[in-house]
């Protein structure tokens, strides 16, 4: 059992992280946590800034090649740094997902196809098996590619090396809802499992939370955050975990230190430092 007084010591009310005030388009209508005392945290966009016309679009978060919080809103990308760029992409450039990798690459997925985006147009690198297929970075030359549209293909962990083909990793029992990793290990999410895949190993089981699991976001050398439907917690690699906030469906991304939480309806939150929250899991389990 954790004393009380480390309890007292590392609760914090989360009060910046009360809701803006309720419209009917909400989908996360509430709030509630605790972080570790030594973290700060701040919205750093709320969407209620952006132009209406962007509000009403479909959003996608992501982390630039140099870290910067990113988001697509139909064909615009809001990237956020000193102050808060638009870019409109040209007209038929549509994006089903997209992803810098490690090295800056800027790279997207259209229909079966993983492109380039060259001036106005997209260069095919490569042709999936299926649509609707989500990429995540893993280093400088590789990535994660998971999802389609399929129970079977959903199943599949792929890598693919720039210049080169698509390798598939693993075959899942449940279809795949989250990946993040180095390109040498992955921790995946298959319903309420988080395992841990690496080529030439077997498998394994990291942590079990209480919901499936929708978004990973590794943060070395410290551990893990994972978000489900219905909360927010972080893991270390030894497994000990906790949740650490309430909330419908939110995003998570870290770098370095820094943690990035996309809370649909509201807007993006930069916490940090992540070192905080390894020291809170070697006391609180979920």
């Amino acid at each position: 059992m954790v004393p009380a007084r480390r309890l007292k010591a590392l609760a914090l009310a989360l009060a910046i992280l009360m809701p803006l005030p309720a419209t009917a388009r909400d989908e996360s209508p509430g709030l509630k946590g605790v972080f570790p005392e030594a973290v700060t945290a701040g919205f750093i966009l709320r969407f209620d800034a952006l132009p209406p016309d962007l509000r009403r679009q479909r959003m996608l978060f992501r982390l630039d090649g140099e870290g910067r919080p990113t988001l697509l809103a139909g064909r615009t990308l809001i990237r956020m740094g000193d102050e808060v760029e638009l870019q409109r992409l040209p007209e038929g450039m549509g994006l089903d997902d997209f992803a810098w990798m490690c090295d800056g690459t800027f790279l997207a997925v259209t229909g079966r196809r993983l492109a380039l985006p060259l001036g106005d147009r997209l260069e095919t690198l490569l042709e999936l098996p299926g649509r609707d297929m989500r990429i995540q970075p893993a280093d400088g030359s590789r990535l994660y590619l998971h999802g389609g549209d399929t129970r079977e293909m959903r199943l599949n962990l792929y890598l693919y090396r720039k210049g080169g083909s698509l390798m598939r990793l693993a075959e899942m029992p449940y279809p795949i809802t989250a990946v993040s990793g180095d390109g040498d290990a992955a921790f995946v999410a298959v319903g309420r499992s988080i395992l841990i895949a690496a080529p030439g190993k077997a498998v394994s089981l990291v942590f079990r939370p209480r919901f499936e699991v929708t978004s990973l976001a590794k943060a070395p050398p410290w551990g893990l955050f994972y978000a489900t439907h219905r909360n927010v917690g972080f893991v270390r690699r030894s497994g000990q975990g906790f949740s650490f906030l309430e909330g419908r469906n939110v995003q998570v991304h870290a770098r370095g230190e820094t943690l990035y939480l996309f809370i649909p309806g509201q807007g993006i939150v930069r916490a940090g430092p992540i070192e905080a929250f390894a020291e809170m899991a070697e006391h609180l389990t979920e």
